[in-house]
């Protein structure tokens, strides 16, 4: 399956610790390793960015565990 780009809206808190936050969850959600996964936008001053990922279920599964995202 060719991955899927999706947006994600994070809070205006901790802007410098967002990428950080999506890599750490895709990887204790086990979506990060051996899976597709990147930015394809990402500014510490923008509330969005814009991921590559396999499935609807590998979004849901880092924006779960994630406390910096809407």
């Amino acid at each position: 399956m060719r991955p899927r780009q999706y947006l994600v809206r994070f809070i205006q808190q901790h802007p410098t610790f967002r990428r950080s936050e999506l890599e750490s969850c895709a990887v204790i959600s086990d979506c990060g390793v051996g899976r597709p996964f990147s930015f394809v936008e990402y500014d510490d001053s923008s509330p969005f960015a814009v991921l590559e990922l396999e499935n609807e279920n590998v979004a849901a599964a880092i924006v779960e565990r994630s406390i910096l995202t809407q």
